[in-house]
């Protein structure tokens, strides 16, 4: 059975276990789990996992991030079409 969304939320909670744990790579986890998100699509789940991305980055020394669509390009989410949950900031 596939089972898309159970699937996003276990990325979320293993991404947030690296977190907590303070691990190096828990950013690529929270970048994960909001392509799973947003491949649903739950733009809401996958813009608080991008939110998360961030924050990780940021603890990891990644100072540069300074707007969304700056962890957008970190993380591989597509700056344009339908599935970038940042669409209305990459042309700002």
């Amino acid at each position: 059975r596939d089972a898309p969304g159970p699937r996003a939320a276990l990325a979320t909670c293993r991404a947030l276990l690296a977190d907590a744990a303070g691990h190096p790579r828990a950013a690529d986890a929270f970048g994960r789990a909001a392509r799973a998100w947003a491949a649903l699509p739950r733009p809401y789940e996958a813009l608080l996992a991008r939110e998360r991305q961030a924050g990780a980055l940021l603890t990891a020394g990644r100072a540069d991030i300074r707007h969304p669509s700056d962890v957008a390009a970190v993380g591989g989410v597509p700056r344009s079409g339908q599935d970038d949950p940042f669409g209305s900031f990459a042309g700002s």
